[in-house]
């Protein structure tokens, strides 16, 4: 334990003391934190930094204290939910500003107003406090848009069997349904079943299911 802790220091001589906390450098020469290395996890197929988005939620104007935890469904679909306190806001409202520092990907699918944050006995968050949330309140805010090429209603069905979904809206992004990798892989697969060829990459990157269905090439 001592000789994980303890390493070897990059810059000279002697030994570094690892934190856990993850840093970088500025361009000024300042440290920028982005939170503790325990609060990585892997969703969608990318590595999170939970804190990372705590910090970019906090840095909205009104808002006193952010949480931001997974939870996963029924399903086990996994989602990103963030608990704040301070000035309650639109998701929307939130999203539109988060979104200029992190990426799509991180971008947590259901916020939570709290009047005030669970807390332990020393003054820190307690994330196992913090209450359920609804999963029905995941919302794209995108007005519905129904499929309507073939290579759109095949999509539709086979995501929606894949993903035990009633419905999809075309403007629809996959990774706020709860897309991820495996999902991907899966729908793949089953659209080369029903004819038609389609890469992961292609699910993964484009910003609709819309444009999804544009890059779908029938194999008959």
């Amino acid at each position: 334990l001592t000789a994980e802790k303890f390493i070897d220091n990059p810059f000279g001589e002697g030994k570094l003391y690892k934190t856990g906390d993850l840093a970088y450098w500025q361009d000024d020469g300042n440290i920028g934190f982005i939170g503790r290395n325990d609060f990585q996890v892997k969703i969608h197929g990318q590595r999170i930094e939970l804190g990372e988005i705590e910090n970019a939620i906090t840095s909205v104007d009104g808002v006193i204290q952010s949480a931001v935890v997974v939870r996963k469904d029924d399903n086990n679909g996994q989602y990103i939910c963030a608990f704040y306190s301070g000035e309650e806001k639109s998701p929307q409202e939130i999203k539109a500003i988060i979104s200029e520092k992190l990426p799509k990907y991180m971008l947590p699918n259901i916020f939570c107003h709290l009047d005030e944050m669970p807390l332990t006995s020393s003054g820190k968050i307690s994330r196992g406090s913090l209450p359920e949330v609804d999963f029905t309140s995941i919302s794209t805010e995108a007005e519905y848009v129904a499929p309507e090429t073939e290579a759109e209603k095949i999509l539709t069905e086979v995501i929606c069997e894949v993903m035990k979904a009633d419905s999809i809206n075309m403007l629809d992004n996959f990774f706020n349904i709860g897309g991820d990798s495996i999902k991907a892989i899966y729908i793949v697969s089953e659209l080369e079943e029903a004819g038609y060829q389609l890469h992961v990459s292609d699910i993964m990157q484009n910003e609709t299911l819309a444009d999804v269905a544009k890059d779908m090439i029938p194999t008959s």
